[in-house]
Parts: structure tokens; C-alpha cells; sequence
């Protein structure tokens, strides 16, 4: 009898947890449902060195530092002046960046990916002081400039007004993020393959959206427009070129940045692993 007691508490005990974790699941959910959010890459090193051999290619994967930009906590909520006036707010989150890259040239290369499969990515690096060396000997010095562009553009619709309010009260809300970095790295290596590095990066970016609530009988609606934003981002960082075997670099990097955007002005600590694969040297 005891032990069927004890069994009875410990599957109640099982399924209210259950529905406590799925309660949050939901409530995480929906209160996604209602915000305009875009996802800011924070700029990487790039290595100083060229990785690889003239018209060949590359995988690159890397996971970094980035910052979540809210641009109103709920597009839904009426009146629309109450939804136009949410909080500019930013929280720093984990991306990941898998790409391609094509060597061009002797000391090019062009790298096209996606920032957590939502937002397009290109980038051109340009080996300043050597180009591809198979193995590079120790005691030389390395240096690249780098330049990249992506895009995001976001669109949600609902019918509440409000998080977790009635229906019946259509709306849609749209933001977009236009972001561009320049960046220099310098190198030494010091053994044959292990390159340290140091490097400054500059980055702009530019966010803007829209919020439409259609009329109904209780509230006129309207829209609202999100005036064109300028952000910047400056980092300065130390990395790792390290290159196990002739195929394979892998770089972790830690990056001391500052971010503005609206009345933010936030400095952190922030870093990336990246790891590139070049099937054939």
C-alpha cells in the first residue's frame, strides 16, 4: 500500500512538471509570436592568414557572440500608440554561421553563408603580406583585411490584441537589419602551426519595421513606422590560428566590444570558435 501511495505521489509529482515546463514552452512561444526581433552577428576576427590554395574551396563553421535587437516587446497590443511605444531592449545570444568558401586568386577569398539560417551573408577577405603557403614556416609575419554584409528581414501576423488577449483584432509587423563590418588582422607565427593574432573590426548597421493593426469595431487600428536606426558595433580581439593538419584550421577568438543603438551603449566580453575544412590542399 505504501509503495503504491509512493508511486502515486511521484507520477503526479512527474505530470505537474511536465505541465509546468510545457506551460513555459507555450508562454516562451507566444510571447515570441508578438515581437519584432533581429539578430545581430558581433564581427569576428578574421584570420591574417590565406587558408587556402588558389582556386580552391572551403567549409567554414563558426559559433559566436551575437545580440538579439527588440524593437517592440508586442506588435499586437492596442492601442497602437501602446505597441509603437515598447521598449528598444538587446540581450546578448549564440549564433551559428556555417558558409563557403572560394579562393580566389592568390590571396582572396570570397565567403557566401547564412547567421542561424534565417539571414544571407557574404564576405571578401584580402591576405595583405603572403598568399597560400602548404607549410608556412615559422618567424613570419601575417596581415588581411576583411568586409562583410548581411540581411535580415522578419514578418509575423497574429489576431490577439495583446499577449494572450482576445481575437478578432488582425495585425502584422515587419523589421529588417542591414549590417556591414571592415575589419584588420595582424599575425606572427610564432611556431609552424600555430599563428596568434590581434585585430580591430568596425561595424554599421541600420534597423528598421512596421507595425498594421486593421480596423475593427472597438479600435481604429493603424500603422506605425519604425524610422531607419544607425547602430555601430566596435570590437577589438585576440585570436588563434591553429593548423593541425594541412586541411584543417581551427580559431577561437575572444572579443571585447561595444554596441549603440537607440539609448544603448553596452560594452561586453564576447568570442567565436571557428573551424574551416579544405578538402584539398
Amino acid at each position: 500500500m505504501d509503495v503504491f501511495i509512493k508511486k502515486s505521489k511521484s507520477t503526479k509529482s512527474n505530470k505537474l512538471n511536465v505541465q509546468f515546463y510545457l506551460s513555459l514552452i507555450c508562454i516562451s512561444f507566444v510571447t515570441s509570436c508578438t515581437t519584432l526581433d533581429l539578430t545581430l552577428p558581433i564581427a569576428e576576427l578574421e584570420s591574417p592568414q590565406h587558408q587556402g590554395r588558389l582556386n580552391g574551396f572551403g567549409i567554414e563553421f563558426s559559433g559566436a557572440t551575437g545580440q538579439q535587437l527588440q524593437l517592440t516587446p508586442d506588435a499586437s497590443i492596442r492601442p497602437l500608440a501602446t505597441a509603437a511605444a515598447g521598449k528598444h531592449t538587446n540581450e546578448k545570444i549564440f549564433i551559428l554561421k556555417p558558409a563557403i568558401n572560394l579562393y580566389a586568386w592568390n590571396r582572396f577569398t570570397f565567403t557566401g553563408g547564412v547567421i542561424d539560417s534565417k539571414s544571407p551573408f557574404f564576405k571578401m577577405k584580402v591576405s595583405l603580406l603572403s598568399g597560400f603557403r602548404e607549410d608556412g614556416e615559422a618567424g613570419r609575419y601575417h596581415a588581411s583585411i576583411a568586409t562583410e554584409v548581411s540581411y535580415q528581414r522578419a514578418e509575423k501576423t497574429g489576431t490577439q490584441n495583446g499577449l494572450g488577449g482576445p481575437t478578432g483584432f488582425p495585425w502584422k509587423g515587419s523589421s529588417e537589419l542591414l549590417n556591414g563590418k571592415a575589419g584588420l588582422s595582424i599575425g606572427y607565427q610564432y611556431w609552424k602551426r600555430f599563428t596568434p593574432f590581434i585585430g580591430y573590426t568596425y561595424q554599421q548597421f541600420q534597423t528598421l519595421g512596421s507595425i498594421e493593426q486593421n480596423s475593427t469595431s472597438s479600435d481604429a487600428g493603424g500603422t506605425y513606422t519604425y524610422k531607419p536606426e544607425i547602430g555601430k558595433v566596435e570590437s577589438y580581439g585576440l585570436g588563434l590560428d591553429w593548423k593541425p593538419n594541412p586541411t584543417l584550421f581551427i580559431m577561437p577568438q575572444v572579443i571585447l566590444y561595444n554596441l549603440k543603438w537607440y539609448d544603448k551603449d553596452v560594452s561586453e566580453v564576447g568570442g567565436s570558435l571557428k573551424i574551416v575544412y579544405v578538402p584539398v590542399q
